[in-house]
């Protein structure tokens, strides 16, 4: 079963962590790192859009990519081109409403790292 267009809250199967931007973050056009985030947070928003190649994710405008096996959003549009079309699997075994989300090639999954971003929040990687 395919995931359809939409807005949709992305948790860490591992811990229920919230995925996404901070909400305080430099005003730099810099992509943004995407965080499994503490508690306190409000649920992030992704958009979700299904294309003929996968899905295109956003979360607060920015557009998600890889860079150097992590989780970013790409802020300017200029270098939309940069990001990442994704590919999103069910994962019905594993539960309702359980998805793996994956790079084109599908040889990277996002996952919640280790790497401390700061006391409460992980990076999200884009790892094999």
């Amino acid at each position: 079963m395919s995931l359809e267009s939409g807005i949709y809250t992305i948790k860490c199967q591992l811990n229920g962590n919230l995925v996404g931007r901070h909400l305080v973050e430099d005003r730099s056009g810099n992509p943004k790192p995407v965080y499994a985030l503490g508690a306190g947070n409000e649920p992030p928003q992704w958009v979700v859009e299904k294309c003929e190649e996968g899905y295109i994710l956003s979360n607060n405008g920015g557009r998600a990519a890889s860079i150097d096996d992590k989780l970013f959003a790409i802020l300017v549009e200029e270098e939309f081109d940069n990001a990442e079309t994704w590919v999103i699997e069910a994962q019905p075994h594993q539960g309702e409403n359980l998805y793996t989300v994956k790079t084109k090639s599908q040889s990277k999954a996002w996952s919640q790292t280790t790497e401390v971003g700061s006391q409460r929040d992980t990076f999200i990687a884009s790892a094999p």
